[in-house]
Parts: structure tokens; C-alpha cells; sequence
């Protein structure tokens, strides 16, 4: 597999880009997007058998149930973080291991 080929298969929505400016119209959309993603996420899984659920989405990759979570997880980890960085004069940023939260 070539590395343009690899590099679809780990992002196939394409890599964050980042934006110069972020409109008032483009925060609230991703606000509104934010809010709809658990209901969207239920929706998606709804039905899927205990099978599917651990189903790698790709070669390698973890299942659907771990990306459930891990977006879960980074949620909510975002959260505090920006909270910390809003309360203390001087927040330390703590990481994660995001695989073995995926484990989990």
C-alpha cells in the first residue's frame, strides 16, 4: 500500500486543517454539532450486535466500540482541560493514554 493510500485509510475525512478565523456562525454550528453528537452516536449504534460493536472500523484499528468511547473520552477530558486553563493562573495540561483508555 502506498503512503497516500495508508494515509486515507488512518484519515479518511482527511487531517485537521485549522482555520485563520473562526466566524461567530462557525462556533455556533460546532456548538450545535457538539450537542447533537450523543444522540447521533446512539443513533448510529442502535441495534448493532455485541459483534459488530467489536468490530475494528479498519485493519488494525480499534472496534466501534472504542471509538464510541474515545470520543467520549476526549470530550471529556477537553472539558476539564479548558475548565483548568480557565481557573488556574498556571494549568498544567496532564495527557493520556488514549490506547489503553481504548482498552478499557
Amino acid at each position: 500500500m502506498s503512503e497516500l493510500e495508508l494515509e486515507a485509510v488512518r484519515y479518511p475525512i482527511g487531517q485537521y486543517e485549522p482555520s485563520e478565523t473562526i466566524t461567530p456562525e462557525q462556533r455556533k454550528q460546532w456548538v450545535e454539532e457538539i450537542r447533537r453528537l450523543p444522540a447521533e452516536l446512539n443513533a448510529a449504534v442502535a441495534g448493532l450486535s455485541e459483534e459488530q460493536l467489536d468490530t475494528p472500523y479498519r485493519d488494525g484499528g480499534w472496534t466501534v466500540r472504542q471509538v464510541v468511547h474515545h470520543i467520549a473520552d476526549g470530550h471529556m477530558n477537553a472539558y476539564t482541560r479548558f475548565k483548568l486553563a480557565l481557573t488556574e493562573e498556571q494549568p498544567t495540561i496532564k495527557p493520556y493514554y488514549e490506547e489503553r483508555w481504548a482498552e478499557l
